[in-house]
């Protein structure tokens, strides 16, 4: 969703259905009943949980090059990036130890 947009329905306050705040951009996902909301949103959560921090990390470089000169948004997309190889490369090795254990 466009600043545009956003400032137009803060400025007037105008409610909007569930199925036009998907449509512009404003949600993500709709669920037609609140159980659903419920499950789908804790599937969500584990799903971000289990990929830890390293992920969480980027969507801060993600941020803050949106959000910033040019420059400080390719210098923290860069050390988010080191970041989360360190990560992949720390997993692998952990998986392929693993691997090698139950040979």
């Amino acid at each position: 969703m466009g600043a545009d947009k956003a400032k137009e329905l803060i400025y007037t306050g105008r409610r909007i259905s569930a199925q036009e705040a998907l449509r512009i951009g404003l949600v993500e996902h709709v669920y037609p009943t609140k159980p659903q909301l419920i499950a789908e949103a804790r599937n969500l959560a584990q799903e971000i949980a289990d990929n830890g921090s390293p992920v969480i990390g980027c969507t801060r470089a993600i941020n803050i090059a949106m959000n910033y000169p040019s420059d400080v948004g390719l210098l923290f997309k860069f050390a988010a990036q080191h970041t989360y190889l360190q990560g992949f490369q720390q997993g692998a090795r952990h998986m392929l130890k693993n691997v090698k254990e139950e040979k």
